[in-house]
This record gives structure tokens, sequence and C-alpha cells, in this order.
């Protein structure tokens, strides 16, 4: 392999690094969404347990 075939393999690996990065980061942002939304639910589905628990128990 040729040096400028190597610098050329190289600048396409980096670019590939960065292009990963960057989806990784917006993957790992929509998750921490898809979290906070799930907890806000666990809480709210908790939250009308509780309510349940106490009607029925009256």
């Amino acid at each position: 392999m040729k040096k400028i075939e190597m610098v050329q393999l190289i600048n396409e690996l980096e670019s590939d690094i960065h292009n990963l990065q960057f989806f990784t980061a917006k993957i790992e942002k929509r998750l921490c969404k898809v979290r906070a939304e799930l907890f806000e639910v666990i809480l709210l589905s908790n939250k009308d347990d509780e309510t349940e628990t106490k009607s029925s128990s009256k």
C-alpha cells in the first residue's frame, strides 16, 4: 500500500469515527429521553396504584 493510500484510509477512518461519535451521542440523547418518559410513566402508575389501594380499603 502506498503512503498516499494509507493517509487517505486514515482520513476515512477518522471521518467514520467522528460520524459514529455523532450518531452515538444522538442515540444516547434519545435513550435518556425515553428513560425519563418511562420513569414518569412508572411514577404515575405507582401513584395510581396507591390511590386505588387507598380507595378500595375504605
